[in-house]
């Protein structure tokens, strides 16, 4: 099925203008799937009005700040909760189980989260589309250089690779639409500083400050 959905920038702005208006009422529901080695991941989850299982939908995974627990979890929703569904985005928030942050020694499980939500929806184009807050931008990036074949999109606010190790890995990101929002001070200073030291003309991440 061909994806009608807003563009994800466009919705990030929307998004961002709500946000500074006022603080959206939470209307997530909790779910839970169980990784392969029984440990279960819980994550929120808000779908679009008239939602349908046997549509396929552009899906969005919004990876949280912080220590990623289910409070971070509804603090970073509440940034696209009510923007993503009603442009036909199903929206799904995972916390970090056992405090394992998915960016560190909770990777896999980030990783195996987006295989099993792709059995649980039918993921438009069989890809996500990234986003993340702070250690969520971390995360999202951990995500998409270790499995870009399930990336569509990654939108960090801010987000650069986790690790050294990964500049030389940002050719797995060829194809994959990035967009970084990052404060003044950190676009002309760290984050930069680090993609210059790699090949980052090879994946061009859009800026905006």
């Amino acid at each position: 099925m061909a994806n009608r959905s807003t563009p994800l920038a466009v919705m990030l702005a929307a998004v961002v203008a709500i946000a500074a208006a006022a603080s959206p009422v939470l209307a997530a529901e909790y779910r839970t799937v169980v990784a392969a080695d029984g440990t279960r991941i819980e994550y929120a989850v808000v779908l679009p009005e008239g939602f349908d299982a046997a549509r396929s939908y552009p899906v969005m995974v919004a990876l949280p700040p912080g220590g990623q627990d289910r409070a971070m979890v509804e603090a970073g929703l509440g940034f696209w909760q009510d923007e993503g569904p009603r442009r036909g985005y199903v929206v799904v928030s995972p916390a970090a189980p056992g405090g394992r942050l998915f960016f560190q020694d909770g990777a896999e499980y980030l990783t195996e989260f987006l295989d099993r939500l792709g059995e649980v929806y039918d993921v438009a184009g069989g890809k996500f589309h990234l986003t993340g807050i702070s250690n969520g931008g971390l995360s999202a990036f951990r995500a998409a250089i270790d499995r870009p074949e399930l990336v569509h999109t990654l939108t960090v606010l801010p987000g650069f690779p986790p690790a050294e190790a990964d500049m030389a890995r940002l050719g797995r990101l060829v194809g994959i639409h990035i967009t970084m929002l990052v404060p003044r001070a950190i676009r002309h200073g760290l984050i930069v500083w680090r993609l210059r030291r790699s090949n980052w003309r090879a994946w061009a991440p859009t800026f905006s400050t």
